[in-house]
């Protein structure tokens, strides 16, 4: 019973339920303001949906079109062959090797984090609550990303010993 009433639908149904209360006993001036922030976020979605459709869908079609074109060549929509999936499934190929490569790659590192950040994730959860420990996670993720986003801004020699001293003294100071 305790995980229905935590469940999204209950929590809708619930938060429809009170809005309607809500709606019965607050002045009108209050609900012009509710009805105003609805509107406006209403605006907001529909603004939102174009954005998001140029911004994901279009790039994947223009994909597709090169993956159909002449082989280098930046003729998307003007020529029409089916070269590079020829070379794609050819076994002589070396796209298989470094797509087999990748696929087992990507299962190593889903297994280690499986392994190693579960684990540590629960007992966070349970040391220190749901809330902290979300607050606590980002404290940790925050400078990892940094290392990485900033990385290229502070190579200098990539081989030297230089190198891995800034770049120890930057991620982990």
């Amino acid at each position: 019973m305790k995980k229905v009433l935590h469940s999204l639908p209950a929590k809708l149904l619930l938060a429809m339920v009170v809005g309607i209360l809500l709606g019965f006993v607050l002045p009108e001036s209050v609900m012009e303001v509710i009805v105003t922030a609805k509107y406006i976020m209403g605006q907001v979605i529909t603004f939102c949906v174009p954005l998001i459709i140029i911004g994901f869908v279009a790039p994947l079609f223009m994909v597709l079109g090169f993956s159909f074109a002449e082989p280098r060549s930046f003729h998307a929509f003007t020529s029409f062959t089916l070269e590079n999936f020829i070379h794609i499934f050819d076994g002589s190929s070396s796209v298989w090797r470094s797509f087999a490569w990748s696929i087992g790659l990507a299962a190593f590192v889903t297994a280690v984090l499986a392994v190693v950040c579960y684990p540590v994730a629960v007992g966070m959860v349970r040391v220190f609550g749901k809330g902290m420990s979300t607050f606590i996670s980002i404290l940790f993720v925050f400078p990892l990303f940094g290392c990485i986003f900033f990385f290229p801004v502070f190579i200098k020699k990539i081989d030297s010993a230089v190198f891995r001293i800034k770049y120890l003294h930057i991620c982990f100071p």
